[in-house]
C-alpha cells in the first residue's frame, strides 16, 4: 500500500509491433556500422521504420545512428544537426548512460563542422564522464569519444596563431588520441584504423614525430579490412604527409591514387584531394585542369544551378554562391583566373578574376552572419583570411591597370571586411539594444556567452571540469543557441538599417572625415602589405616594402627596455617612417589628426615614435621631428568601427563635459605614484566623483559603480595574453583580478576610459579581427574612447604624462590631441629631462 505522497513508478514502456519493427531494423544498422560497412548502414538507417513508433529511446538511438553515418558521409552536414536535434529532444538526465553518451559524441561531431572546437571538445569530455560515472570504460564507444576529443583538441591546435602554442596543444591532442587507440585496440575494434589515421595526420604536423607516421600507415593497412577501406585511407595519410614535407610529386601521386578509388564512402577525403591538387596544378601552371577541378567542387557541392556543365566563369558568378560556404571554393576559381593573368598577361582572366572575387566578398556576411562567436572566428583567421587576401590582390591588382574610383571602392570595402568583423557586429547589435530597448533578451545573450567563454577558458587553462560544470557547459549552449535565434531577425533588419548605400566607398569616407583628418588604413593581401590614404580631398593607395618591417622589434625593443635614444634607433624611425608614409609625406603635412588602422605586424608598434617622413621641409639627412609632434594619432580597429563610435560619441554627446563624473580605481600597490592623480582628479571632476582605493579597489565595486561615470581612470595592473584568446585580465588589488569578459559584458555610459595599467592594449592579433585586449573589452561595453598601453611603463612616468592629458582634455581638446600634447611635453622635457631622452616612457600610451 502507498504512503503519503507516494505515486507509483509507471510501468515500463511495451514495445508496440512497430517498435519491435523499428529494433530489429536498428540492429542491423548498429552491426553494420561497427564493422564499418557504412555505405550499406546508412542505406538502411535511411529506411527505418520510424513512423509509428513510440518508444522514446529506440527512436533517439535511431536518430543517433543517422547523425553519426551523416558525419562519416560528410556530405550532407546539416542533417548531422538535425538529427542530433531530433534525437536530444528524447534523451534526458535519466536516460541510460549510453544513450546520454552517444548524444554528446553526436554533438561533438556536429560541432566538429560548426568550427567550435572547444564546444567539440567539451561534449566529448562530457560523454567520456557519464561512461565513467556508470563504468563503462570498456565500450567502444569511449574509443570514440577519446577520438572526437582528441581531433577536437588537434583542430583547436590549427587555429592558434602562436607556433609554440600550437605545438604544445598537438601534443595534447596526440596524448588523448594515444589513449583512443589504446581502448579501441583493447577492444579489437574496426574503428582502431580511425585512431591510427588520426594520430598520423597529426605526427605529420610535429617535426619531431614524422617518423611515427609510416608505422601507422602500416597499421592502417593492417587493421583496415576491404570493406573498411574507404573509412581510413592511407593514400590521405600519405598525401597529407608529404604535403608537410614539401614533396610535390608525391603529394600529387597519392591524393590522385585517393580520387582513383572506387568506393570513397567519406566525402572529406574527396574534397581534402581535390583543394590539394586543385593547389598543385595552379603551382605548376596547370590552369584548365585547375579550373576544371574546381568548376567540379563548386558543381558537387551544390554552389550553381544543376544545368551548368562548363568551366565556372564571370556570368556564373551570381548564380554559384547557393550556400554559405560556397564563397570560398568560389574565391579560389578568382585565384586560379589571376594566376593565369599573371602567367600570361592575357586581360579577361583579370576581368573574371575580379567578378568572382567581388561576387565571393559580396556574400562573405552571408556566410558568418548567424555563427557563433568561437565558429565566425575560426572561419576568420582561415577561411575569411584566404578569401579576402585573395580578393584585395585581385582588386589590387585591377586597379593598378584600371585606376578607376569603383575598383578604388572595392578595395576599400574589401579591406574593411577583412577588419574586425566580429567587434563590428558586436557594436551594432548593442546600438540595436540600445535603440529599440531590447535590452532583456540582449543582455541575456551576452551574459550567457560571457558565462560560456569564461567555462570555457577554464577548461583549455585546467583541460578537465568537474561534472557540473560540463553539463552546465551544454546548457549553456542550448540557451545561447535560443537566443540567438529569436535576435538574428531584428539584428539583420537594423543592420540593414544602418548601413545607407555608399558609406563603404572613398566618397562616404571623405565625407564624414573632417578637414583636419586623414585615414590611413593598412590592409594584408596575400602577398603584399597596402595602405588606403583617404582624406577630404585626396584618395591615394599604394604598396609597403614588407621588409622594412623587420625594423619594428628592435624599436620595441629599445623603447620596453626604456633605453636612451641613439642614432641606430633614429635611423631606424627613419626608414620606417619613409616606408610606411613616405608616399604620402606631402598630403599628410597638411592634416593634424591622423585616424590610423595598422597591420597586424605592427599592432604592438607606437606609431609616434616614428619619424616624420622626409620632405622639402624635413630632409633625409636632418634630424627629423617624431610623428606625434606633427599629429595627433587615434588608433582604429576598422572605419566601420570606428563609425559606430562616432554614433556613440554623439549620443553621449560631444566634447568635454563641464564637470565630468569621474570614477577612479586605484591599486594599492599604485597609491604612491598613482594615488595623487587620483585624487586630483576627483578634485576636478563633479561632486559625485569617488576615488575606490584600498578594499575599494576592487572588481566588484568597478562592475556595480562603473556605469555612473562619465569617464573611468583605472589604475591598475594588468595583463594582456597575446597567445591566448580572451585571458586578459585586470588587478585591482593583490586578491582581486578580472577577466576582459566581464568588462566587455556591461553597458557602460562613459565616454572615456583611461587604463593607467600595463599592455592594456596587448592581446592575440590576428589580421582579420585586430587585437583582442583589455581596451577592446571597454569599446564592446559601448566606450568609444580609451586611451591603453602597448608595454609596461613606468609608474611616475604614466602619472606624468596622463595628468599633462587630463589638462589638455580641460582645456577643450578632443583625447587624441590632448595624449599627442601631452607626448610632446614629455619629449621636449617639459615632465622631465630624464623622459626627454627616452622615449619609451611616453610612446607606448596609445588612444583609440
Amino acid at each position: 500500500m502507498l504512503g503519503a505522497g507516494c505515486v507509483p513508478e509507471p510501468p515500463p514502456h511495451a514495445d508496440t509491433p512497430a517498435d519491435r519493427l523499428l529494433r530489429e531494423r536498428l540492429t542491423e544498422v548498429k552491426e553494420d556500422y561497427r564493422q564499418l560497412r557504412l555505405a550499406q548502414a546508412l542505406d538502411r538507417a535511411r529506411a527505418l521504420p520510424l513512423a509509428g513508433a513510440t518508444h522514446d529511446e529506440l527512436r533517439a538511438e535511431a536518430y543517433q545512428y543517422l547523425a553519426l553515418l551523416h558525419f562519416d558521409r560528410s556530405l550532407y552536414r546539416d542533417s548531422i544537426g538535425h538529427y542530433t536535434e531530433l534525437a536530444g529532444d528524447l534523451v534526458d538526465a535519466e536516460s541510460p548512460p549510453h544513450l546520454r553518451a552517444r548524444q554528446q559524441l553526436c554533438r561533438a561531431l556536429q560541432r566538429y563542422y560548426s568550427w567550435t572546437w572547444r564546444e567539440m571538445d567539451l561534449a566529448a569530455a562530457l560523454g567520456l564522464r557519464i561512461l565513467e560515472e556508470a563504468d563503462l570504460r570498456h565500450d567502444e564507444l569511449y574509443g570514440s569519444l577519446q577520438v572526437a576529443r582528441g581531433v577536437a583538441r588537434k583542430m583547436y591546435a590549427y587555429s592558434s596563431l602562436d607556433t609554440g602554442r600550437e605545438q604544445a596543444l598537438l601534443r595534447e591532442a596526440g596524448g588523448l588520441l594515444q589513449q583512443a587507440v589504446r581502448t579501441l585496440r583493447r577492444l579489437q575494434s574496426p574503428r582502431l584504423s580511425l585512431g591510427y589515421e588520426e594520430l598520423a595526420i597529426l605526427y605529420s604536423r610535429l617535426p619531431d614525430s614524422r617518423d611515427r607516421v609510416r608505422p601507422l600507415v602500416d597499421s592502417i593497412r593492417l587493421h583496415a579490412a576491404p570493406a573498411s577501406a574507404p573509412h581510413a585511407s592511407p593514400d590521405r595519410v600519405l598525401g597529407y604527409y608529404h604535403r608537410q614535407l614539401g614533396q610535390a610529386d608525391s603529394v600529387r601521386h597519392y591524393y590522385r591514387q585517393l580520387l582513383a578509388r572506387d568506393s570513397i564512402f567519406r566525402y572529406d577525403y574527396i574534397s581534402e584531394a581535390q583543394f590539394v591538387l586543385r593547389e598543385y596544378l595552379g603551382r605548376t601552371g596547370q590552369w584548365e585542369e585547375a579550373l576544371a577541378l574546381n568548376s567540379r567542387v563548386l558543381l558537387e557541392a551544390d554552389c550553381c544551378p544543376q544545368d551548368s556543365t562548363t568551366t565556372v566563369q564571370a556570368d556564373a558568378a551570381a548564380t554559384c554562391t547557393r550556400g554559405p560556404a560556397c564563397i570560398y571554393d568560389l574565391v579560389e576559381q578568382a585565384y586560379i583566373y589571376h594566376q593565369r593573368y599573371r602567367s600570361r598577361g592575357t586581360a579577361a582572366d583579370l576581368d573574371v578574376a575580379y567578378t568572382l572575387a567581388q561576387a565571393a566578398v559580396d556574400h562573405y556576411d552571408d556566410a558568418l552572419r548567424q555563427l557563433t562567436e568561437e565558429s565566425a572566428y575560426h572561419r576568420l583567421i582561415s577561411l575569411g583570411d584566404r578569401l579576402v587576401s585573395v580578393a584585395l590582390d585581385i582588386t589590387y591588382a585591377t586597379l593598378q591597370r584600371d585606376p578607376q574610383p569603383a575598383y578604388r571602392d572595392a578595395l576599400l570595402r574589401t579591406a574593411e571586411f577583412g577588419k574586425s568583423y566580429l567587434l563590428n557586429k558586436e557594436l551594432a547589435q548593442r546600438s540595436m539594444a540600445r535603440r529599440e530597448e531590447a535590452h532583456p533578451l540582449r543582455d541575456s545573450l551576452v551574459a550567457t556567452n560571457r558565462e560560456l567563454t569564461l567555462l570555457k577558458q577554464a577548461y583549455t587553462q585546467q583541460s578537465e571540469l568537474p561534472t557540473a560544470q560540463l553539463l552546465q557547459v551544454e546548457n549553456l549552449i542550448r540557451q545561447r543557441d535560443r537566443l540567438q535565434q529569436r535576435l538574428q531577425p531584428a539584428f539583420e533588419n537594423f543592420a540593414r538599417q544602418q548601413q545607407p548605400t555608399g558609406y563603404l566607398s572613398v566618397r562616404g569616407v571623405q565625407e564624414e572625415l573632417t578637414a583636419e583628418q586623414a585615414l590611413l588604413e593598412f590592409t594584408e593581401t596575400s602577398s603584399e602589405l597596402l595602405v588606403l590614404y583617404i582624406d577630404r580631398d585626396t584618395a591615394v593607395v599604394y604598396p609597403v616594402d614588407t621588409a622594412v618591417l623587420a625594423l619594428a622589434p628592435g624599436i620595441e625593443r629599445a623603447l620596453v627596455e626604456l633605453n636612451p635614444t641613439t642614432a641606430a634607433l633614429t635611423a631606424a624611425a627613419d626608414r620606417l617612417g619613409d616606408a610606411l608614409l613616405g608616399p604620402v609625406a606631402a598630403l599628410l603635412a597638411g592634416r593634424q589628426d591622423l585616424l590610423l588602422i595598422p597591420p597586424v605586424q605592427l599592432s604592438r608598434f607606437p606609431f609616434a615614435i616614428l619619424s616624420v617622413p622626409a620632405t622639402d621641409t624635413f630632409l633625409t639627412d636632418t634630424l627629423r621631428p617624431y610623428l606625434v609632434e606633427q599629429h595627433s594619432i587615434r588608433y582604429l580597429d576598422s572605419w566601420q568601427t570606428e563609425r559606430r563610435n562616432m554614433q556613440r560619441r554623439t549620443a553621449l554627446g560631444q566634447g568635454v563635459p563641464t564637470l565630468p563624473r569621474i570614477g577612479v580605481w586605484t591599486h594599492p600597490e599604485l597609491a604612491g605614484y598613482l594615488g595623487p592623480l587620483g585624487e586630483w582628479l576627483v578634485e576636478q571632476g563633479s561632486s559625485r566623483s569617488i576615488h575606490y582605493v584600498g578594499t575599494a579597489c576592487s572588481s566588484e565595486q568597478l562592475l556595480d559603480q562603473g556605469d555612473r561615470y562619465d569617464w573611468l581612470h583605472l589604475s591598475v595592473h594588468a595583463r594582456g595574453n597575446t597567445v591566448e584568446l580572451n585571458d586578459n585580465y585586470l588587478y585591482l588589488n593583490a586578491r582581486d583580478s578580472l577577466n576582459g569578459l566581464h568588462i566587455g559584458s556591461r553597458r557602460l555610459t562613459a565616454s572615456l576610459v583611461v587604463l593607467a595599467a600595463c599592455s592594456t592594449a596587448r592581446g592575440v592579433s590576428s589580421r582579420r579581427e585586430g587585437t583582442y585586449s583589455i581596451r577592446r573589452s571597454f569599446h564592446r561595453a559601448g566606450v568609444p574612447d580609451v586611451v591603453a598601453s602597448l608595454y609596461d611603463i613606468p609608474a611616475a612616468a604614466t602619472a606624468g604624462v596622463l595628468e599633462e592629458f587630463y589638462r589638455g582634455l580641460w582645456r577643450g581638446l578632443p583625447p587624441e590631441r590632448a595624449l599627442a600634447g601631452a607626448q610632446r611635453a614629455c619629449l621636449t622635457g617639459g615632465l622631465s629631462q630624464r623622459w626627454k631622452t627616452r622615449p619609451g616612457f611616453w610612446a607606448g600610451l596609445v588612444m583609440g
